[in-house]
């Protein structure tokens, strides 16, 4: 990650000190960095998830995940809040993509697997 992106993303995380106005202000800031917009639609996911916004916080899982990413423990985490919040497709996609296969990470293979496992695709998990 740039240098200048970290920053970026200290100074939304600072600025969400101030309450969940001010973090949905801060991340959605950041959006239009590409290294930044995953993680900072993964903090308005749980914003919306913590007022109760089912459907908004799908719609920034589902945005995230058209969003290509790099880093293979992000796409987990997005995978997650996607099978939690029923999006199956788009979790699996997360799970499959080239990020998480090319990992050289074994926990990111296991967590994979274990997700994969826990809603009975078994043979995809051994794959």
């Amino acid at each position: 990650m740039q240098a200048q992106s970290i920053q970026a993303w200290r100074r939304a995380e600072a600025a969400a000190q101030g309450g969940a106005q001010a973090a949905r202000a801060a991340f959605s800031g950041v959006l239009d960095i590409p290294e930044l917009e995953v993680p900072a639609r993964l903090r308005l996911l749980a914003l919306d998830l913590d007022e109760g916004s089912v459907r908004a916080a799908t719609a920034q899982g589902l945005i995230a995940a058209s969003v290509h990413e790099s880093e293979p423990s992000l796409l987990l985490e997005l995978a997650r809040r996607l099978l939690d919040l029923g999006e199956v497709e788009a979790g699996l996609r997360c799970l499959r993509s080239p990020t998480i296969a090319d990992s050289v990470d074994g926990s990111t293979h296991a967590n994979a697997g274990r997700m994969l496992g826990d809603l009975s695709f078994y043979d995809l998990a051994l794959v």
